[in-house]
């Protein structure tokens, strides 16, 4: 079975974007879980340090899918 046009309009959209484009979306991303670490492990900044896995998944999921496609991501 051929994979959905949907998808196929995804890899092709990836292979045009350029490289710079891609490294500051892969350090964009870099950032987001840098900042997360640091805020859950060293600073314990609440809720954050307490709040479960699922959750800050649920929260940062969407901002990490928006840094890496450029395309805007819904909660």
């Amino acid at each position: 079975m051929p994979p959905h046009p949907t998808r196929r309009r995804r890899r092709r959209r990836r292979r045009r974007q350029p490289d710079r484009d891609r490294a500051l979306r892969a350090g964009m991303v870099n950032v987001q879980i840098l900042g997360l670490s640091v805020a859950r492990y060293i600073v314990r900044l609440e809720p954050i340090a307490s709040a479960s896995t699922d959750e800050l998944v649920a929260c940062l999921g969407p901002i990490v899918q928006q840094c890496l496609t450029g395309q805007g991501a819904t909660p």
